[in-house]
């Protein structure tokens, strides 16, 4: 009822503002009051050829449709005769003929425009020119003029300040003496930053080196705006690029969630990179992008998000495999004002901050930024439904046990007879997990004077592991960081960027009851320096090199750097001593060993402009890493526009990932980590297992992993036909091989016991994992097509993003990307088919609503089984009460679905994996914000 309710009051509020402001813009072109146009010479009015020109300016309206009148008030009186656009100015006769004239909105005496037809021997003064040269005929001056001002007055029916137009007809001209101009420093300040906004949003900084322009992008971009992030009904980062990116989904696993990219998900997310104003923040030993930013409530700090469907690494290296998000934060230019929000919602949603920006205040050139922020969701209790209904939980803090009425289920009580009975510890009812939990603090700084920017970045982070089975079910991420970057122009065409990180990263586990299971520290610092030269008119040229170093396995805040599952005395005991120990475990149960990796890179980009038309582009890069050796990302590709409304892109790029840091270090102590140094120690262990022939044999030694690599080809096209509409369709195809993925030694029968191998012992479950390369290759194709369309008070935009799995090698079936099903291969957990619809409307000048739709139509479980789709809606109202005060109300899951989300993998047993309820009921939070 709630949902029918609230979506005819939503429609109807819809219509009712949009009729409203059709009717308010067919007011706003009805009436023009044409004003005094006083001589510069003696400040009269009486000049007939001044009345004249003012008389054909009013005729020219006429002839347009406009209501004309002509008033000789001044502009200050010009709102008691209801008018929409009051026009007035000087005029110089003497000793040549200009016009200067300003464009004002009466109700407000607000200055919103300007033209000014200057003559030609007085806009360059200092330059001798015979006059013979010109002609001046003032009529045809006087006709150049009318058009113009027409033009400004047609193309402007919301009366917006035109920022540009007075900077250069008004602030930076001699007219500017003559008046006190009306217009307020803040007005003056938000109009700049909405062009300066509109500007930046075309800009892309992670994909190329040499262009920042959308659509001369090497690759598939989507860019996502501040706005785009307030109205998308979504919580947290992966929630807004699930929302608008095709060809994007996230996924769950047992302990964390996957950004996955054209239907791969990889464990851990160490094949996705994501990047602070073209920083890499990216952990090298296992985990990919910090958990406390990709699943960050906090949003409001980001002006813009770029995010790379496909490879990245000939610009990025290692990492960029399967896709790129860079965060664009803002800054003093971006936002050069204060304001504070509070906020509050269902489910326990609690939300302050505050930020600040200036430009020019302190100093001149200087721009300063700083962003405060703390945010606390208690979540939704965690269904029991799914692989959650079919697992036992086997941590020590439990806190209820459910029944068991399917008989189905009964497997699981063989596991659980400590219980007795039809009972068993439910993951849902005993282990306290909640739904997107989570508590979230965020601080930013940044500073810009000149070429020179420093950036800082803190973020602290605790969040449920709503899918994991035992004691370590919270996630704490704290991530500080800061880097200092200098653009230092050697001449008109050649540049030097030089860049500078420093992030320290501390990553654990805690109980809900606060006993902490697990912690490390990563150091991680470089720099790189770009040289960019425009070699020629139609060559661009980037050379540039790249050291970074990871210092891994060091101790965190607490001091600590292990990790256990249980939280009971058991796990820390110390046997010498016959007690429980907090410091003994440090040396029992590494998390990571200690060590350093260090990583050089030197790259080259090039673009050739081979006419009007036709682009060619090409890129290289070299990495070279102390353990999976050296690898070469190539880029090549063209660009073709036949016309200014269409374009074409053709390209070919390699992207790769060598393993992850704790595979050479060493770690997960007495949970198993085989590290990379023992692979030639396996065999001599001789412990049994079974070939695919159901033959006894014993378990071989493991050959070195290879980087993971993929081929990505892409055909793209874009059809712009006008300023209201354009079309956007890429076709892929990418081979992907030797995937990275994990493999298990787990003795064939159980009743084995493992010993050492080499330097490592076996984890408490009996066995080892490891990181390894699946052999076999991964052919996969797909397209991601969209439409946007703009028209007066809406923005429409529609996508769809399909992905097919076009072959595989057998043994691929048994890796993370693709379901056991060799008959039917298909993704694993990835929707291969998703539409998305995102509906935006100003109703009013001050409310705008935003909706977004995504619509998955199925997915596949890692064991095959096909799970039906479902629906996501989001809505979002923003409202400007007055010049202080706005609020933002946001709705997640608008239908209330309730099926069941796809989870990669559930305790590393495939048959249990049919989903997850982790996507939550409809939820929603109210933010206030005041601005100052």
């Amino acid at each position: 009822m709630f949902k029918n309710v609230f979506l005819k009051l939503l429609c109807v509020m819809i219509a009712f503002h949009y009729n409203l402001n059709l009717l308010a813009d067919d007011a706003n072109i009805q009436t023009v009051t044409v004003g005094k146009f006083l001589s510069l010479e003696n400040k009269e009015e009486s000049n007939p050829e001044i009345e004249e020109f003012r008389l054909l300016l009013a005729e020219g309206l006429k002839k347009e449709g406009f209501k004309v009148e002509l008033s000789n008030l001044p502009h200050e009186e010009a709102r008691k005769l209801k008018s929409d656009f009051y026009l007035d100015g000087f005029v110089r006769t003497k000793p040549n003929w200009s016009i200067f004239s300003q464009i004002y909105r009466p109700d407000t005496n607000e200055l919103i425009d300007a033209y000014n037809q200057v003559n030609p021997l007085d806009e360059f003064p200092n330059v001798k020119i015979d006059p013979s040269e010109f002609t001046n005929d003032r009529q045809s001056q006087k006709r150049e003029w009318i058009r113009k001002i027409i033009i400004r007055i047609k193309t402007n029916t919301k009366r917006k300040v035109k920022v540009d137009n007075l900077q250069e007809y008004v602030f930076n001209s001699e007219i500017k003496k003559h008046r006190n101009f009306t217009l307020s420093e803040e007005k003056f300040e938000q109009s700049k930053k909405d062009v300066f906004q509109i500007l930046s949003e075309q800009n892309v900084t992670v994909a190329s080196n040499i262009f920042r322009e959308a659509e001369k992008q090497p690759v598939s971009v989507t860019i996502i705006s501040e706005k785009q992030i307030l109205l998308s009904g979504g919580r947290t980062l992966n929630d807004v690029l699930m929302i608008y990116v095709p060809g994007f989904f996230k996924v769950e696993d047992q302990d964390d969630t996957i950004a996955g990219f054209r239907g791969l998900a990889p464990d851990s997310n160490s094949k996705v990179l994501l990047l602070i104003n073209g920083f890499n923040l990216n952990t090298e030993w296992q985990f990919g992008p910090p958990d406390s930013i990709i699943n960050s409530m906090n949003l409001s700090y980001i002006q813009r998000i770029e995010v790379i469907r496909g490879p990245g690494s000939v610009t990025l290296g290692q990492g960029a495999l399967l896709g790129v998000i860079n965060i664009v934060t803002k800054d003093g230019m971006s936002f050069p004002q204060t304001n504070v929000s509070v906020g509050a919602g269902k489910d326990g949603f609690r939300s302050y901050q505050i930020q600040s920006g200036q430009r020019g205040a302190l100093i001149e050139d200087m721009k300063a930024y700083f962003y405060i922020s703390k945010m606390n969701y208690e979540g939704q209790k965690l269904r029991s439904e799914g692989w959650t209904r079919q697992r036992a939980y086997e941590g020590a803090e439990i806190s209820g046990l459910e029944q068991i009425t399917d008989p189905r289920e009964q497997s699981v009580l063989r596991t659980n007879t400590l219980f007795g009975g039809s009972f068993y510890p439910n993951i849902a009812q005993a282990s306290g997990n909640a739904l997107e939990r989570s508590k979230n603090e965020v601080i930013l700084g940044n500073i810009e004077y000149k070429n020179l920017k420093l950036n800082t970045f803190f973020t602290n982070q605790n969040r449920d592991l709503f899918n994991f089975y035992r004691d370590r079910n919270e996630v704490n991420n704290q991530i500080r960081h800061g880097s200092i970057s200098y653009l230092y122009p050697l001449s008109e065409k050649i540049n030097i960027l030089s860049k500078f990180y420093y992030t320290q990263d501390d990553f654990g586990f805690q109980s809900h009851r606060g006993v902490t299971l697990g912690g490390t520290r990563e150091n991680r610092y470089g720099g790189s320096s770009t040289l960019t030269w425009e070699t020629s008119s139609n060559n661009k040229l980037a050379i540039g090199v790249e050291i970074r170093k990871y210092d891994l396995g060091q101790k965190d805040d607490n001091g600590n750097n292990f990790i256990v599952n249980r939280a009971e005395a058991a796990s820390f005991f110390n046997p010498a001593r016959n007690i429980a120990s907090p410091f003994q475990v440090n040396e029992t149960n590494k998390f990571v060993f200690t060590n350093t990796i260090q990583v050089g890179s030197i790259f080259l980009e090039d673009s050739y402009k081979i006419s009007q038309k036709w682009d060619l582009f090409t890129a290289l890069r070299y990495d070279k890493h102390p353990y999976w050796g050296e690898n070469v990302s190539p880029r090549l590709g063209t660009l073709f526009s036949p016309n200014s409304q269409l374009s074409f892109r053709a390209s070919y790029q390699e992207g790769f990932r060598g393993a992850v840091g704790v595979s050479y270090t060493g770690g997960y102590q007495k949970d198993g980590l085989l590290r990379s140094d023992n692979f030639s120690s396996v065999q001599s262990a001789q412990i049994p297992t079974v070939d695919g022939n159901g033959q006894n044999t014993i378990f071989r030694n493991i050959p070195q992993a290879k980087p993971e690599k993929m081929q990505s080809f892409e055909l793209a096209s874009r059809w712009k036909p006008n300023n209201k509409f354009n079309f956007d369709a890429v076709l892929f195809y990418n081979m992907i091989q030797n995937v990275i993925d994990v493999g298990v030694i787990f003795p064939t029968p159980d009743t084995f016991k493992v010993g050492r191998i080499g330097t490592d012992e076996p984890g408490d479950w009996g066995g080892y994992f490891f990181f390894r390369n699946t052999p076999g290759i991964l052919r996969q194709g797909g397209t991601e097509v969209s439409a946007n369309y703009q028209w007066k008070v809406l923005s429409l935009g529609i996508s769809h993003a399909f992905v097919k799995v076009l072959g595989a090698s057998t043994e691929l079936h048994r890796s993370q990307y693709l379901t056991s099903d060799t008959r039917n291969p298909h993704f694993r957990a990835y929707p291969e088919n998703i539409s998305r619809l995102h509906l935006q409307i100003q109703a009013h000048k001050d409310l705008n609503i935003g909706i977004n739709y995504l619509y998955n139509y199925n997915w596949f479980a890692p064991n095959g089984t096909r799970v039906a789709g479902m629906h996501m809606l989001n809505g979002a109202i923003n409202y400007q009460i007055n010049e202080i005060f706005s609020l933002n109300f946001s709705v997640r899951n608008l239908l209330n679905e309730t099926k069941l989300y796809p989870i990669n993998n559930a305790a590393g047993d495939v048959s249990l994996a049919a989903g997850t309820p982790s996507y939550e009921t409809r939820t929603y939070w109210l933010i206030v914000r005041a601005d100052f």
